[in-house]
């Protein structure tokens, strides 16, 4: 009899739904009916890639940013109810819908309401601990609460290398029995294609410092040489006068893929997902972390000391591509073992 899966992922960015697509095909090659729920632009992306299955839309975090990185932290503290609540009564729809088609076992890219006290839950993170270098008893507080969380789930899967060559660092480093490595690995695949850009910018994440980075990059890329082209990162945006810059709103996989091995370097946030896509391609990038997002800032600053890309920030931002190191040959691909011990559980 043909067991299904929930499948949950955070839309907070496009980071969590990319880097959940291979893990998707997976199950479905291994004969699973899989449910997705999701919400926003992170639904959308999942619904176009899986046209044949059902997308269920949830309840939405809303995050919302600050006008300024100095006051990021503070405006994020302040929503730390309302995300409560969601996750509350994400939990809630959780259960209801494992009753209703029901579910055998359920898998969460970061949304923390997604278990089942009854059934195999697992958490996909890689962000485990929440570094706060600022405060270290804050930090003990904070980290204190949200691995509240993380003990609803039977296994925690963190998309990175084992320490110490894990990328991530002490984000993922929680000494846990129930903590799993699945390895790094990303949708795209490296493609011998003519250089057709001179850089494609990648944009992504909440408002106001998605359209922030925007403006500054319709201001500067017509001012170097060459052909550049500029995803959005968003579907229903107003129309933008951009001269010769190729404008995309949303890029499914065959688009992105194509871009970025057409292109000479890459501008983008520091996201993790995003990390992982340059690295599986070894694409020149310019990383531009989100004003005041601690785990962007530490995945930059982790990445600039390695010197593997270059690392503006967004309020200064200048575009100028640094001689980096070759990114190394890192081992690719999911531990999709580990997924199928779960399943076995």
């Amino acid at each position: 009899m043909q067991k299904t899966i929930l499948y949950a992922v955070l839309n907070w960015g496009l980071g969590h739904a990319t880097r959940s697509i291979p893990i998707i095909q997976y199950l479905l090659e291994r004969k699973y009916r899989v449910v997705i729920v999701s919400d926003g632009d992170a639904l959308c992306l999942l619904q176009d890639e899986f046209k044949s299955i059902e997308c269920i839309q949830t309840v939405s975090y809303r995050a919302e940013y600050s006008q300024t990185g100095k006051t990021f932290k503070l405006y994020l503290a302040k929503q730390i109810p309302k995300f409560i609540h969601v996750i509350n009564k994400e939990h809630q729809e959780c259960l209801k819908l494992c009753k209703k088609y029901h579910v055998d076992y359920v898998i969460s890219d970061n949304r923390y309401g997604f278990y089942h006290p009854q059934l195999p839950s697992a958490l996909i993170s890689h962000q485990l601990q929440l570094p706060y270098e600022e405060n270290k008893w804050l930090e003990k507080i904070v980290n204190w609460r949200y691995q509240k969380y993380l003990q609803g789930f039977k296994e925690l899967w963190v998309p990175d290398l084992s320490p110490p060559n894990s990328l991530s660092g002490k984000m993922s480093a929680l000494a846990w029995s129930n903590v799993y490595y699945l390895g790094i690995d990303s949708r795209l695949n490296k493609q011998e294609r003519d250089i057709t850009y001179q850089s494609l910018s990648v944009i992504s994440g909440p408002e106001p410092q998605r359209s922030k980075l925007e403006e500054k990059l319709l201001n500067l890329l017509p001012t170097l040489p060459g052909k550049h082209c500029l995803i959005r990162g968003r579907q229903n945006l107003a129309p933008i006068e951009a001269g010769e810059i190729e404008i995309i709103d949303l890029a499914d996989k065959e688009k992105l893929e194509e871009k970025i091995n057409a292109c000479e370097f890459v501008v983008c946030r520091s996201g993790y997902t995003s990390l992982l896509d340059l690295i599986k391609l070894k694409k020149r990038a310019i990383l531009i972390p989100t004003p005041g997002q601690i785990e962007q800032e530490n995945l930059a600053k982790t990445m600039k000391e390695k010197g593997w890309f270059t690392v503006e920030h967004q309020e200064h931002l200048k575009l100028q591509l640094e001689a980096n190191k070759d990114v190394p040959e890192l081992p690719s691909g999911y531990n999709f073992e580990i997924i199928e011990q779960f399943l076995s559980s």
